[in-house]
């Protein structure tokens, strides 16, 4: 695989994981049974810094596409960080569902209290959109090795940069033609020489006039 073709590989596999993230966080992923109801929770219960960390990702994809080489590494180390945070998130709550959600037994039956709530629930079942998250994790975390890996060898940016020059412009421009020269006020055939090759025979301030001569 070329670099170019593996830095856009890697882009894509960012946005996949993050949407992953942003997409499970929205969906239903625990349901508890305690004496007298049933209780759900979202993923924004259950694991709410997945949707900042899902949006981070996103910004990190954009910026990987233009950033250096050395920006490259520490986005990379960003990216796996990341990608580390969300996949503790979602392992925290396969592992215990009841106290990730909690806050929603206490907000449906007010009871309060880890060891309370733990009590009052007699059962809970998890969907499968933790382990979504998880794999959207597991993609971004494998996204940030892969820069880390291979970044410095990626093209860089393809914008191309237009260098503008910018000259001094001269006070008063030089008349340009006759026509020039009679819209400042000047004879432009005062100093042409007449038919028989001798230019203008007057000395300054002396009239046409012949009578003044």
């Amino acid at each position: 695989m070329t670099p170019k073709r593996l830095k856009l590989t890697t882009i894509l596999g960012l946005l996949v994981g993050a949407a992953l993230l942003l997409l499970a966080w929205t969906q239903q992923w625990v349901v508890l049974t305690t004496q007298n109801l049933t209780v759900t929770a979202d993923g924004d219960v259950a694991a709410p810094a997945l949707a900042a960390l899902a949006l981070a990702g996103v910004a990190l994809a954009g910026a990987i596409a233009i950033a250096s080489p050395l920006f490259r590494v520490i986005l990379g180390v960003s990216q796996v960080a990341l990608g580390l945070t969300a996949a503790l998130h979602c392992v925290l709550t396969i592992a215990n569902p009841v106290a990730a959600s909690a806050s929603a037994v206490t907000a449906a039956t007010g009871i309060d209290g880890d060891a309370s709530v733990a009590a009052a629930v007699s059962a809970a079942s998890l969907s499968a959109w933790p382990w979504v998250a998880f794999g959207g994790a597991a993609i971004a975390t494998v996204g940030g090795v892969a820069i880390l890996i291979g970044g410095s060898r990626w093209p860089g940016s393809t914008r191309r940069h237009t260098v503008v020059r910018f000259a001094e412009a001269s006070a008063a421009p030089a008349p340009l033609g006759d026509w020039d020269s009679l819209s400042i006020g000047d004879d432009p055939t005062s100093d042409r020489p007449d038919e028989n090759g001798i230019g203008d025979w007057r000395t300054p301030g002396e009239s046409d006039d012949p009578a003044s001569r």
